[in-house]
């Protein structure tokens, strides 16, 4: 089995991922407890960090995609100090070790298809750094739930702080970090995925309150 941390100088990697409650009909249906319950065994084999929550539903699901700032923040105090960081939605899956990430030395990294306007939300990986903060005050500041008539999802709100945070160090994570089913996946037919996106959400978000 391919291994672990392999860089003695640089944090190791703790994973976090957070997800909404099932409530009522939903407990006894396919909901997001069961795809955290996935994250959590094929990191397993890897021996990573995890901590994963779950929340109360916000009263939607891009309410509860526009609490990802807020959570990200949150952990990054938490556990910045001694780890980098890498956010997933709880419906992902690691496929392979992600040995990149043990050699990226920046603020913010992520994936952007070419010629697509936003950066995908679902792999982040941070580090504790100033510019991060600053990042990720912007990112709140837009996905805050009092900004009036505001509708964006948490997506386009991340490209817009990330592209207001000038002195941000920023990375492009190759597809196979966050490869997504369905038409993403169709694009890249012979890839091996390391972190793969069930993409959930096609089937549950209209469940969700």
């Amino acid at each position: 089995m391919e291994k672990k941390h392999i860089d003695d100088t640089k944090k190791p990697l703790r994973v976090i991922a957070y997800y909404s409650k099932p409530k009522g009909k939903e407990a006894d249906q396919d909901n997001y407890q069961k795809y955290a319950e996935n994250l959590a065994r094929s990191l397993d084999q890897f021996e990573l960090a995890l901590h994963i929550e779950a929340i109360e539903s916000k009263g939607s699901w891009r309410a509860n995609t526009r609490y990802k700032p807020k959570f990200v923040w949150r952990m990054l105090v938490r556990y910045g100090a001694d780890y980098d960081l890498l956010y997933v939605d709880a419906d992902a899956e690691f496929r392979q070790y992600p040995l990149l990430l043990d050699r990226l030395d920046v603020d913010l990294a992520a994936h952007q298809r070419p010629h697509h306007p936003e950066i995908q939300s679902g792999t982040i990986y941070l580090q504790y750094t100033k510019a991060t903060f600053r990042f990720l005050e912007k990112w709140l500041k837009l996905c805050d739930p009092a900004r009036p008539g505001d509708n964006t999802h948490d997506q386009q709100s991340m490209t817009a702080a990330k592209k207001a945070t000038k002195e941000l160090g920023f990375y492009n994570l190759p597809p196979e970090y966050c490869l997504m089913a369905g038409p993403h996946e169709k694009l890249y037919p012979d890839l091996e995925p390391v972190i793969y996106h069930h993409q959930a959400s096609r089937k549950l978000k209209r469940t969700i309150t």
